[in-house]
């Protein structure tokens, strides 16, 4: 009954079949952000344990965090945002000492390196198009919308937002140059060749960003811990998150 309801709940975005799934599988939900990563983690995971297949749902953390709430089958959630596995918690639907730090990042704005744009004020003083997540519901566009409003810049752009779904949208729209600018984590430069960095934004100007992992069911603990293991932290390192101090 667990894996038909993740089929119909979350088939567009996970793209499972039932017949694909045995009883022992582990079902996460993990911010977009981590797609590069992960799925390296995940085929180290299971060529490690052959009989353990994983089967990982990406997507704003807001979305994940709904769709988690309204009952979809999620062994391990792993939120770009305290705050969405906050909201889980006082939900009673994942236990606070079964919440773990995981990497940090850094919020920064990227163009197409097809476009001239020399600096973000540029972009801003042309009233160009500039992408980022819906704050509501995507992390990254949280902290875009707090860097932006420390530095004074909100109310020049917000009339010429384009909200995205989450930060593979963001990358998508710039690299299709659908918009002149976006705003992404540091780690997201990694994942596309036709983008250029404009601005890095101090962590001063937002709140700190803390990937957090939740365990819900608990088949996913050995998975949680292998994450934290030196190998895996390497590799979300090598993808340009941030060890936590």
């Amino acid at each position: 009954m667990k894996r038909l309801y993740l089929c119909t709940f979350l088939l567009l975005l996970s793209s499972c079949s039932y017949e694909n799934h045995t009883n022992n599988e582990i079902i996460i939900s993990a911010a977009a952000s981590l797609q590069a990563p992960l799925e390296e983690i995940v085929t180290s995971y299971e060529k490690i344990n052959p009989n353990v297949p994983i089967i990982v749902n990406y997507g704003g953390s807001g979305s994940l965090q709904t769709q988690i709430a309204q009952g979809a089958p999620v062994d391990l959630f792993i939120s770009a945002s305290s705050l969405h596995m906050k909201s889980l918690v006082d939900e009673d639907i994942i236990k606070e000492d079964n919440t773990y730090p995981l990497m940090g990042n850094s919020i920064v704005v990227i163009k197409s390196k097809a476009q001239s744009w020399k600096s973000l004020q540029e972009v801003v003083d042309e009233k160009s198009k500039i992408a980022i997540g819906t704050p509501a519901t995507v992390p990254a566009g949280k902290y875009a919308k707090q860097s932006l409003q420390n530095t004074g810049l909100w109310t020049s752009v917000v009339d010429y937002l384009v909200y995205a779904k989450d930060v593979t949208h963001v990358l998508t729209l710039v690299e299709e140059q659908s918009v002149s600018a976006g705003f992404v984590y540091g780690s997201d430069v990694k994942r596309s060749e036709g983008i250029h960095t404009l601005k890095e934004y101090s962590p001063t100007s937002h709140e700190p960003i803390i990937y957090t992992m939740g365990v819900i069911e608990e088949e996913a603990r050995p998975f949680k811990d292998y994450l934290l293991e030196a190998s895996s932290q390497k590799v979300f390192e090598r993808y340009g998150f941030q060890a936590l101090q």
